[in-house]
């Protein structure tokens, strides 16, 4: 019996997206999107607002400044990395990343292995 209902799951599914292709296809974009804007809820709405404030924010948090073969040189050893003095002190006045540079040695990677 599951063999015989799983076709028809998948005939129905592709008349429904047949069909929500060609409703898409006959509106114009902005009419679309207003039509889309209506029918948001007010959650809908305010997570589309925080979305496009978040946009331009974007490509800083998910990638590096750095290229990939400075990163392939910290990481393999090649390229020492600064140690910051009180790095890691949560209770004085320094920065949470530390003041001034103590020393340069290889990455951490390469110290534990």
């Amino acid at each position: 019996m599951l063999l015989m209902s799983a076709p028809c799951q998948a005939n129905s599914g592709r008349a429904d997206l047949n069909h929500t292709m060609s409703m898409c296809s006959h509106e114009p974009g902005a009419k679309g999107l207003t039509e889309i804007w209506k029918n948001l809820g007010t959650p809908g709405k305010g997570a589309a607002i925080g979305l496009a404030a978040m946009l331009p924010f974007l490509p800083g948090m998910l990638g590096s400044r750095k290229k990939g073969g400075e990163l392939r040189d910290i990481y393999s050893g090649v390229e020492p990395v600064p140690v910051r003095a009180g790095r890691w002190w949560e209770v004085g006045s320094t920065p949470f990343e530390g003041a001034r540079i103590k020393e340069w040695r290889p990455h951490w990677s390469i110290c534990a292995g």
